[in-house]
């Protein structure tokens, strides 16, 4: 699949989970990293959507094949530069093996020596930290850190730089990369890759309503893979981006299930035995018997509307 620069994904509009990887260069006994026989495990990514910002939770398993070492191992933070002048990420941690490495609301955030030689090479700042992995045992290094989000045209994207695991030792044995949606919108405000979503082969992808769940196992990525994942927020501040991307859905019935999503948020009760049974199985749904068109608000009475029109002009 096609590269993509960073400076395109933030046009794009881009929430960014980045992968770990060691940098480049040797450790404190001179093994470049290589050498270094650190095999990933697992890697288990987890993004709750929520609509101001999303919270994400990286789980990565990793067991040191070789002799005892020491490592930098490092985590970008592409948002967080002068290029783009606003820093989306927040409350961002590390924990190995539990024990609190880092955060950044506690942390120093004067960079350090790794911190600036990566970021004088890639344009982009990064989080950098030595961790211990002694011989022949596993390791689990777990982040965590919240990222407004970013639009344009209406889309919003959440990407992952797939290919910084391929810096481990030999494949990635089982890992998945799990989109919890449902408490900000449904599947149908999700955009496939017919719409644009870049997804590797190797994904074995499983959709539930609220849920989108990407695993693979016995993967070996190069550099350029990256997983985009692509959505509309029915509830952006440009609307005429938003009627723009919505435009783009030519599928009636899901027209109408987004519609009617929007009500449903507001707990309408739904006299359709279909939309009853589908709302009713959702967890963020609450009825409210007072419902009152004026429980929209006037962007979201405008969107339905918009997506009104839609319904009658499409075929499908």
């Amino acid at each position: 699949m096609r590269a993509i620069s960073m400076l395109v994904l933030v046009l794009l509009g881009v929430l960014l989970m980045s992968g770990c990887l060691f940098t480049k260069g040797v450790d404190e006994s001179g093994r470049t990293s290589d050498e270094i026989m650190v095999k990933l495990m697992d890697q288990t990514i987890v993004a709750t959507l929520g609509r101001e910002a999303a919270s994400v939770v990286c789980k990565y398993i990793l067991y040191n094949e070789g002799e005892t070492v020491t490592a930098q191992l490092g985590f970008p933070n592409f948002y967080n530069n002068e290029q783009w002048g606003e820093k989306p990420f927040y409350n961002f941690t590390v924990k190995v093996n539990g024990e609190e490495k880092f955060n950044s609301a506690s942390t120093e955030t004067t960079q350090n020596q790794a911190e600036k030689v990566l970021a004088s090479v890639t344009n982009r700042n990064w989080h950098v930290w030595q961790v211990f992995f002694p011989s022949k045992a596993a390791t689990v290094i777990e982040i965590s850190y919240e990222c407004s989000y970013i639009d344009n045209q209406g889309v919003l994207s959440l990407a992952y730089p797939f290919g910084t695991g391929g810096s481990w030792h030999g494949p990635i044995k089982t890992g998945k990369i799990v989109i919890d949606h449902g408490g900000y919108i449904s599947r149908d405000w999700i955009l496939t890759t017919e719409d644009g979503a870049e997804v590797p082969d190797y994904f074995k992808v499983t959709k539930e309503y609220d849920q989108a769940i990407y695993a693979f196992e016995n993967v070996e990525p190069a550099p350029e893979d990256e997983f985009v994942f692509k959505f509309i927020s029915p509830w952006m501040d440009d609307r005429v981006k938003l009627y723009e991307a919505v435009s783009g859905i030519k599928d009636r019935k899901r027209l109408a299930r987004m519609r009617n999503e929007i009500f449903a948020r507001h707990g309408y009760v739904f006299k359709s035995t279909s939309y009853r049974d589908l709302f009713n199985s959702q967890p963020w749904y609450k009825k409210n018997p007072r419902f009152s068109p004026k429980s929209l608000t006037l962007e979201e009475t405008s969107l339905v509307n918009k997506l009104v029109g839609l319904e009658k002009s499409t075929q499908q």
